[in-house]
């Protein structure tokens, strides 16, 4: 029996993954504040419950949305100056943001 890869399967979707990967986390690292990183890294990332982000920051539910809301702006804002304002690519930075890391580690592996 043959075996058939999967239509997303091979080097080049892998290497366009790590990529992708590669820049989110590049945009998180020029955010101006620790806080809007950690927040975005372990909401986003690290898949993190959000009380358990909002005790350790200190913050009630209302800030924490607040806070996210915030360092979500700016995320975009810094993607927006490397994309050069292509609506296209802003589509992809948000999907890139709110798509889990571990999905995509578990795709490349």
């Amino acid at each position: 029996m043959a075996d058939v890869a999967s239509p997303g399967s091979g080097q080049l979707s892998d290497l366009l993954v790590r990529e992708r990967a590669d820049l989110v986390r590049q945009v998180i690292q020029e955010l101006g504040t620790s806080r809007d990183r950690d927040i975005l890294l372990r909401f986003y990332i690290a898949e993190e419950d959000k009380d358990r982000i909002s005790a350790d920051f200190g913050l009630s539910s209302l800030q924490f949305n607040r806070v996210l809301h915030r360092a979500r702006e700016r995320y975009r804002e810094i993607y927006l100056e490397r994309a050069g304002g292509n609506a296209m690519l802003l589509g992809l930075a948000i999907i890139l943001l709110l798509v889990p890391l571990s999905w995509w580690e578990r795709i490349v592996e």
